[in-house]
């Protein structure tokens, strides 16, 4: 075995069955500590064998059972060794496992990440995507217990042929309507009412997966009065305006979700990927304030600058004293790359932080914004409800003084809890 990452992956590899593949590659997770323990929990919980690769959020390496942590490894070859993989959805990794024929789950996180999993649902090579503000170990158990069926396997495996197809979908948004709106209008006109036509993948049945994956194809095939509407005539322009309607809606959601990508996620990920690099050769990294409204984000964004522009400048002569006082004219040289490496990460970090972490807090403040309504709706008919109840005859006996007490008591609770963390 030609082994690119150490030999400590060469004797895990060997010493059990294939194991499954998690990584989220160059993401920068806001809360890795809660994720890690996800990961972990949900591994136990299936009792598979991980990889786990730390990545740009620098996963803590907790000494697990039947886990093995790695930093970086080629994707190519690492893929030939496990036996399902679970990533963010970047194209390049998406194409990676399924040219490895690797059952894939994919937990997105922005851009075209939540497409490459829904294309991969589609095809039966893995489950539904988890948005990653959605996963827990229970979701995540069952996405790997699901890649790990013959069902899976034999997809992920068939599913080969379609990676040239793949590229071509990014542009179904604009052309897929029209083409839906022409194969509907055809399939009505050849539609037998008494015999409803069936449709199928039928690039999954091939030779050598036909009896694995028939189980597959018998629950991924549909009757014809699933996709259409036995009550419209194929001369209904409203074929057209559904089309219309269906392609609007998704432009704008894609619209949505990739000028969050551009003007949040991206910035955000380059500004914490350049400030953890001086991780690599030994040195703290400041830790900055949560960001919660814009508030917060203009002050770590006016904290981030100050202080990376005064490090990254000192930097270089700090680094170059320090490795002079250690090793001489070798520590000079040593000094000065970490104290020109400083300069570029600190500053860069600190220029693009300024746009950065006031677009995520005015995000998170429009978030909050938004959801607030509905919730202020829900507590007011709450109230309603509780005020009709009080009022009906015969109706709840509430003892409102000792109701009082016990909120002030849970009210208080909370917040004592909230000052301990």
């Amino acid at each position: 075995m030609t082994l690119p990452s150490g030999p400590e992956l060469d004797v895990f590899l060997r010493a059990g069955p294939p194991p499954v593949y998690i990584g989220f590659g160059s993401i920068v997770i806001e809360d890795v500590e809660k994720t890690l323990s996800i990961l972990l929990n949900a591994i136990q919980e299936t009792g598979v064998r991980a990889i786990i690769s730390c990545g740009w959020s620098n996963l803590e390496r907790r000494e697990t059972p039947n886990v093995h942590y790695i930093g970086d490894c080629p994707h190519e070859w690492l893929f030939q060794h496990v036996a399902a993989v679970v990533h963010h959805g970047g194209a390049g990794t998406t194409a990676c496992g399924l040219r490895n024929g690797k059952p894939t789950t994919v937990v997105p996180f922005f851009g075209d990440q939540p497409f490459w999993g829904n294309m991969i649902a589609a095809m039966g090579a893995g489950p539904e995507p988890i948005p990653h503000k959605n996963l827990t170990a229970r979701k995540l158990a069952d996405a790997i217990t699901y890649c790990l069926t013959p069902q899976a396997v034999a997809v992920a495996r068939a599913s080969l042929s379609t990676l040239t197809g793949m590229a071509d979908a990014t542009a179904g948004i604009f052309i897929d309507p029209y083409k839906e709106y022409k194969r509907l209008r055809k399939s009505d006109r050849n539609r037998d009412a008494s015999n409803p036509a069936t449709v199928s993948h039928p690039q999954l049945a091939t030779p050598e997966t036909s009896s694995t994956a028939e189980s597959a194809l018998i629950t991924r095939t549909h009757s014809s009065s699933d996709i259409l509407d036995t009550e419209c005539s194929s001369d209904d322009p409203d074929y057209a305006r559904q089309m219309a309607i269906a392609a609007a809606t998704s432009l704008g959601i894609f619209l949505g979700r990739s000028s969050r990508g551009a003007l949040v996620d991206l910035p955000l990920a380059a500004v914490e990927g350049m400030r953890a690099v001086p991780r690599l050769y030994g040195e703290k990294v400041r830790l900055h304030d949560p960001v919660r409204d814009w508030k917060s984000g203009a002050g770590v964004a006016w904290s981030t600058f100050s202080h990376g522009l005064y490090e990254g400048v000192t930097d270089i002569f700090v680094h170059t004293y320090q490795g002079k006082k250690k090793q001489g004219a070798i520590g000079v040289a040593k000094g000065l790359t970490k104290g020109l490496v400083s300069l570029t990460v600190k500053t860069g970090a600190a220029t693009v932080g300024l746009i950065a972490y006031p677009n995520q807090g005015i995000y998170r403040s429009l978030m909050s914004t938004v959801r607030k309504r509905p919730a202020k709706r829900i507590e007011q008919a709450r109230w309603t409800e509780a005020e009709w109840i009080t009022r009906a005859e015969g109706g709840m006996q509430i003892d409102a003084a000792g109701l009082c007490w016990l909120y002030d008591e849970l009210l208080s609770t909370r917040e004592t809890a909230r000052r301990g963390r």
